[in-house]
């Protein structure tokens, strides 16, 4: 298989007001980095009229590159910060994201797909794996499957967390018997700016994003982003391509100190080829050129333009945290998180003596006024759809209390549909 290679180039305008500090520094403390301005006076002071300064500029690393994240609680936790997120390649999914960490097992079908994806931790499957986007269930409440590259680009990722063994008493997905996987957001910037990352690479890949962030708008505790993005690329095998549009929104509002308001939304509409799987006897006579076919003739099943996926998400959720003071507190958030297709694949369908389902068929309607019809041919090439759409929907309330050393008792009551 050729190795992906994937070349970024990354704008970046921002209107950040400056921030300097003063810092000393200590000869005995040896590898201490501090960031800041180190001011010094040299020596040719005293003996020249004119002053030399030196500014020393520091940047404090982000402990392990942004793979050892600090947790307060005592839980089996294993996290990737914004900071490794973004040394990744930009088309990165959630799976992807996460396969080097301890007992998970990820695999899809590319580089960039728009499909589901399969993932084992610890030896658990699927179907008892659940997966969170900021509280919200992010996969298919049938049958478990997680539609990750639909959910959030790998820009706006702010931090995933892989909680082995048993989960947070407050996720809302009640399949989660081995594991859960938990994703957040970068919330809205302090600061006014822009954002603007084009990739590329083999194979047609390339993405395109752009980020704006409206900073604090007045005095009213109100902050905003917007971004959209648009990636495609061939398929790695057989013929075809996927395109993905996606578009992540969020506004945040501090009503008072401990009281605060958050509004989240994401849209994805996605296209792909078919993959067709093949045998190994396919795959030492074609190799990576198996797969769909470019052009048509009569009965070809396999042609592209019979087989793909249109896929997409449109989510949405509304997370208020309220502060009743002597250590009271409620978080409330409501939901809802849409997948749909269709799938469509080329079906050669029997002119006589076929079944829809079980039922059998004497034959077609009006058979001989069909496209593509011939006396000759007791089949015809058609395309079956499977047009399939899931919804869940709930309202989750936690409430705490933390009395004395700290301790905390959490009640929570969770309603969906």
């Amino acid at each position: 298989m050729k190795k992906f290679l994937l070349l970024s180039a990354v704008w970046v305008f921002a209107y950040e007001a400056p921030a300097i500090a003063e810092e000393k520094s200590d000869n005995r403390q040896e590898g201490q980095k501090r960031a800041g301005v180190a001011k010094t006076k040299s020596h040719a002071d005293n003996t020249k009229s004119g002053s030399e300064k030196i500014a020393v500029l520091s940047r404090r690393k982000v402990a392990g590159g942004g793979m050892m994240v600090k947790h307060t609680t005592p839980k089996t936790v294993s996290s990737l910060s914004h900071d490794y997120i973004a040394m990744q390649s930009p088309t990165s999914t959630i799976e992807t994201l996460i396969q080097n960490l301890p007992g998970v097992v990820s695999a899809s079908e590319g580089p960039l797909t728009t499909s589901f994806s399969t993932i084992h931790i610890r030896g658990m499957a699927q179907a008892e794996i659940g997966v969170t986007l900021e509280g919200m269930p992010a996969a298919n409440p049938f049958t478990y499957s997680t539609y990750t590259p639909s959910l959030v680009d790998s820009e706006n990722m702010g931090q995933v967390n892989v909680m082995q063994g048993s989960v947070d008493i407050n996720s809302p997905t009640y399949n989660a018997t081995g594991a859960e996987i938990s994703a957040s957001i970068r919330r809205p910037s302090d600061q006014q700016n822009i954002y603007v990352a084009a990739s590329g690479g083999s194979y047609g890949t390339n993405k395109d994003f752009i980020r704006y962030d409206t900073g604090e708008i007045g005095h009213s505790g109100v902050r905003a982003f917007v971004s959209g993005s648009y990636s495609r690329s061939d398929m790695w095998r057989g013929e075809g391509d996927i395109r993905r549009w996606h578009v992540d929104a969020a506004l945040t509002k501090n009503w008072s100190q401990g009281n605060d308001s958050e509004a989240i939304f994401g849209f994805t509409q996605a296209a792909q080829g078919e993959w067709l799987y093949p045998s190994m006897a396919n795959w030492k006579t074609y190799g990576v050129n198996y797969g769909l076919n470019d052009q048509y003739s009569a009965g070809d099943t396999h042609y592209v333009g019979l087989n793909g996926k249109n896929t997409g998400a449109i989510y949405g959720a509304l997370k208020n945290h309220f502060s009743f003071g002597h250590g009271l507190s409620l978080d409330a958030e409501a939901y809802s998180v849409e997948f749909h297709g269709p799938y469509y694949y080329g079906e050669s369908v029997p002119v006589s003596n076929g079944y829809v389902g079980a039922e059998k068929y004497a034959h077609l309607d009006d058979y001989q006024n069909l496209p593509g019809y011939n006396p000759a041919n007791s089949k015809l090439t058609s395309v079956e759809v499977s047009n399939w759409y899931t919804i869940s929907s709930g309202l989750t309330l936690v409430g705490h209390w933390k009395h004395r050393f700290n301790a905390e008792i959490s009640q929570k009551g969770c309603t969906s549909g």
